[in-house]
């Protein structure tokens, strides 16, 4: 039978990223030269961000800093600082508050022209969260790899909702669960060899309906591009969801389910 506890583990680490503000791969990567202003699009989905992230596989010489920002939805400069590259994943300290956890902010990397000191800035072309890489107002068909650290980076998809009645400013609040009981047919001669189906489910909370919908998509993305990576599962279809509802003062909620099924063996 199939281990709820180990898919719940298995959905959370491979739908983060689809939700998450961040670009954790890379397979190339493009100079300072060539590209001297950068402007990654991103939707923090916090209201704080205590850091960001950008990755460097190569420096050549010793490039002067490169001048980071974070920019609002409006294109404002939020705060900037100086950073000196080197070679790896660079932490670059830019903090931000009272953001919209919905709307589009940018972060933004300037450098020199320098041909001789110079530096490799890491960059993918498989777009997960559908954020957009700009030379000026020109988007590219590559993304900066690159991580805002925010206070819930590491997990935005939980098991389970809060235990404390969190802050309205830790919206929005993920959490994925099995439901209803799995159910057992036998589709093929052998005995021993039987499909299970179950379903599982998200529950979404948000101040915004908008931020919901966006939300939605972003999960049914990532269960159906990652469904080959979901151990032991080889049928992913859309199941229920339900209408956005008013949770509490100020929040509302939306569940989203999709049916698994996978082929279990009897001993």
């Amino acid at each position: 039978m199939i281990k709820y506890d180990e898919l719940k583990t298995n959905m959370i680490t491979l739908l983060n990223p689809y939700v998450a503000p961040t670009q954790p791969t890379y397979e190339g990567s493009v100079d300072t030269v060539s590209y001297p202003s950068l402007k990654q699009s991103f939707i923090p989905f916090s209201t704080t961000i205590s850091s960001v992230e950008i990755y460097v596989p190569t420096i050549i010489g010793s490039p002067d800093p490169v001048t980071a920002s974070l920019l609002n939805s409006a294109n404002a400069t939020i705060i900037t600082t100086s950073h000196t590259l080197s070679a790896n994943w660079n932490v670059v300290s830019l903090y931000a508050g009272n953001l919209v956890t919905k709307d589009t902010h940018y972060l933004k990397i300037e450098s020199g022209h320098s041909t001789i000191a110079y530096a490799y800035l890491g960059t993918s072309t498989v777009n997960v969260s559908e954020d957009t890489l700009y030379v000026g107002a020109v988007a590219q068909t590559f993304n900066m790899a690159f991580d805002i650290n925010t206070p819930s980076s590491s997990t935005i998809v939980h098991r389970s909702f809060p235990r404390i009645e969190p802050a309205i400013e830790t919206y929005p609040i993920i959490t994925v669960d099995i439901t209803g009981r799995s159910k057992i047919n036998q589709r093929w001669l052998d005995p021993k060899r039987l499909e299970e189906s179950i379903t599982a489910s998200f529950n979404i909370y948000s101040r915004y309906p908008s931020e919901i919908d966006l939300i939605t998509r972003r999960i049914e993305k990532g269960m159906f591009r990652e469904r080959k990576n979901l151990t032991d599962v080889f049928l992913i279809s859309p199941g229920a969801t339900s209408a956005i509802s008013r949770f509490r003062d100020n929040i509302f909620n939306r569940q989203v389910g999709f049916n698994l099924y996978m082929i279990i063996q009897v001993e």
